[in-house]
């Protein structure tokens, strides 16, 4: 859950209305030019799961990061009217789970969070204490943090009052053993710029509900309204991203151009890396993704490149030897302003959305290995949706799974008259290809023939649960299987040796693109001379193929 905003922030939190006038028209005319820097994708199927209707009782303008369970079904959370926590199954059934009806139990909330038990928890920005207020155009109160239990009961686990422990909680996640983290853009201790309300705090409530500040930020290089959600390692170190750090002036960096930050284990706090806005981009958003080497991948939200103050940045920071690298640095219409924070996929490609970019509503990307990125879809904000202010949830498919603010069924609604937003999905696609070739060829009675399968994935995306089909053909049985290629975990049900019937292979690991799997079956001909062995093969996976009139090969030999 990454939507956070700090106090100048750059982006308007979500509003009944949403526009953008970064991107000049002549930026947008030059789209057909500058889209040859990136790739428009036309492979991945996408779909609206659900359109938001605009009445209060199922919510509107959803702007969350959803959250997917075991069974494929998806959480989270709109902001418009008082609020709603919905729940959106695999059927495509919509409940509504919670209202915010009152300021006491919180308004505006930014994502959820979900424990091993099916327990959703979030913060709200404002609401809970009226007293001291910390009052703004979305409420009253100094924020809550609660919980939605699996049986539906709510429950206000902290109220913020502003002050040393904080105020404005912006973001939450959670552990493996169930302990909260969070951070507020306001309270702690005044700011090296004087803010009397606070730089923010890191707050932990754990497995007893006991809160406890972690942290206070003190301003300047030290660090920020904190923006985004933690990011916690194997060994408890936490993670993020923070205002703060150089000032070169520009209208971006008026609280300093952001930094990254960690906090062990002993609650030490360090500055990683503090932006400038040049090749690294500025004001990093929406938390950061932990790779299997110990990499920190992010995103900012403004860059050196196109838009006014650069249209933002992907980046890499290898927390060894304490170095960044830009991985990528949109123009405009390869996408503006990402702010949702990425996700990955089991290859280590990125994913994550941007709010400009396409037809200026917003787009979904892929960022490959090679640093490539990819344009999955661009937002029309008609029936499609538009304005993404969330980051995307991927499954072991890799299928992506989003929401877009605004778009979608129009109620007409004044607060609702370009859509009410929707929930999308982005299917993967790959395209195999199997080949067989025969050998010996003709054959001879009593010999052994071996028939080799060859499955290929052409890509774009991994398929999973490739399965090859075939059958021992007449006038041959059964000798032998040998499996090469693709590593994984394969299993192959036979006929018994001498006996005739199906060959089934199955592999369960991702196959990624450009890989092959390879299967040799031996048969030993019983068939007279003259007689004609018809070979048929296919392949399958569980991810949407592209063309399967090539997953079935056939070759015929005629015994001599």
């Amino acid at each position: 859950m990454n939507l956070a905003r700090p106090k100048e922030s750059p982006i308007a939190h979500v509003q009944p209305k949403f526009t953008s006038t970064r991107i000049t028209r002549l930026e947008v005319f030059a789209f057909a030019a500058m889209i040859l820097a990136a790739t428009v994708a036309q492979a991945q199927t996408y779909s609206v799961l659900y359109s938001f209707p605009g009445d209060e009782s199922n919510g509107f303008f959803p702007a969350s990061t959803l959250i997917r369970d075991s069974d494929g079904n998806l959480y989270g959370v709109t902001n418009g009217g008082p609020g709603v926590i919905f729940k959106l199954s695999s059927a495509g059934t919509f409940t509504r789970l919670y209202d915010f009806t009152s300021d006491s139990n919180g308004s505006t909330v930014p994502g959820l969070v979900r424990d091993k038990a099916g327990n959703l928890y979030g913060v709200a920005e404002f609401g809970g204490l009226l007293e001291p207020a910390c009052a703004s155009d979305q409420g009253s109160g100094c924020g809550t943090v609660f919980e939605l239990d699996a049986s539906g009961h709510f429950s206000i686990l902290h109220l913020f009052e502003g002050g040393e422990n904080g105020a404005i909680p912006v973001s939450l996640s959670i552990d493996a053993a169930g302990n909260l983290y969070g951070t507020t853009q306001d309270g702690g201790i005044n700011c090296t710029n004087q803010q009397p309300s606070g730089c923010g705090v890191i707050f932990k409530i754990d497995v007893s509900r006991k809160f406890s500040v972690l942290h206070r930020f003190a301003g300047g290089s030290a660090g920020q309204y904190p923006n985004g959600s933690l990011t916690i390692d194997g060994a408890g170190n936490q993670y993020g991203t923070a205002r703060g750090g150089i000032n070169d002036g520009s209208e971006a960096c008026v609280s300093g151009c952001g930094i990254l930050f960690k906090i062990d284990t002993s609650g030490k706090m360090s500055t990683l890396y503090q932006f400038t806005r040049k090749a690294d981009g500025a004001i990093p958003w929406g938390g950061l993704l932990l790779d299997a080497r110990g990499n920190l991948n992010g995103s900012t939200l403004f860059g050196n490149t196109g838009c006014e103050e650069g249209c933002g940045t992907i980046f890499k920071f290898d927390t060894t030897a304490g170095k960044l690298t830009t991985l990528h640095d949109f123009t405009g219409p390869d996408g503006g302003e990402p702010n949702g924070g990425l996700v990955s996929d089991a290859a280590g490609n990125l994913y994550g959305t941007a709010i400009l970019g396409g037809n200026t509503f917003g787009i979904v990307f892929k960022l490959d290995a090679a640093q490539h990125e990819t344009v999955l879809y661009a937002f029309k904000n008609e029936a499609d949706g538009g304005n993404p202010r969330a980051g995307l949830t991927i499954d072991p498919e890799a299928n992506l799974y989003g929401t877009a603010a605004t778009g979608g069924k129009n109620s007409g609604e004044p607060d609702c008259d370009e859509g009410c937003g929707v929930i999308f999905k982005i299917a993967a696609a790959t395209n195999l290809n199997l080949s067989l070739v025969a050998s010996p060829t003709p054959p001879q009675p009593g010999q052994l023939l071996t028939y080799t399968f060859k499955i290929w994935n052409r890509g774009p995306d991994p398929a999973l649960k490739e399965t090859l089909t075939t059958q021992v053909p007449d006038g041959a049985v059964f000798n032998s299987i040998a499996i090469s290629g693709k590593p994984g975990v394969s299993s192959c049900s036979t006929p018994a040796v001498g006996a005739t019937g199906a060959v089934v292979c199955n592999e369960g690991s991702l196959m990624q693109p450009g890989s092959t799997w390879t299967i040799r079956v031996s048969v030993e001909v019983r068939a007279s001379a003259g007689t004609v062995l018809t070979e048929t093969g296919t392949a399958s996976s569980s991810t949407h193929d592209l063309n399967q009139a090539d997953n079935t090969a056939t070759v015929h030999n005629t015994v001599r």
